[in-house]
């Protein structure tokens, strides 16, 4: 998880050193911290026994694929589409869980 952290780091450094033009390669610094992040954190729920985790395992595998999407954004759309992913995520998560007690995947 903290290398996941550290990645999305280093993407925030490269989008906001690059205002004017296109941060090439951001995209894959942020949203792979994100997938690393997000797997990080399964792995870590999985041993401890909270669940759900397969919210956020989808959630890793359409970071991944953002950032195939995204290499020819510019980098405010870059920055801001893996936070977005991230609050999608959260309230997809939220409402399955409010919805049908707790879900065991």
């Amino acid at each position: 998880m903290i290398a996941g952290i550290v990645l999305i780091a280093t993407g925030v450094k490269h989008v906001v050193a690059h205002v004017e033009g296109s941060a090439h390669g951001a995209i894959w610094l942020l949203a792979g911290g994100v997938a690393l992040y997000l797997l990080g954190d399964v792995s870590f729920r999985w041993v401890i026994g909270i669940r759900p985790v397969l919210v956020r395992v989808v959630g890793a595998v359409v970071a991944l694929l953002l950032a195939i999407i995204g290499s020819q954004w510019n980098g405010v759309s870059q920055l801001g589409t893996p936070g977005a992913l991230l609050i999608v995520l959260l309230t997809i998560e939220q409402r399955l869980e409010r919805g049908s007690g707790e879900i065991c995947v």
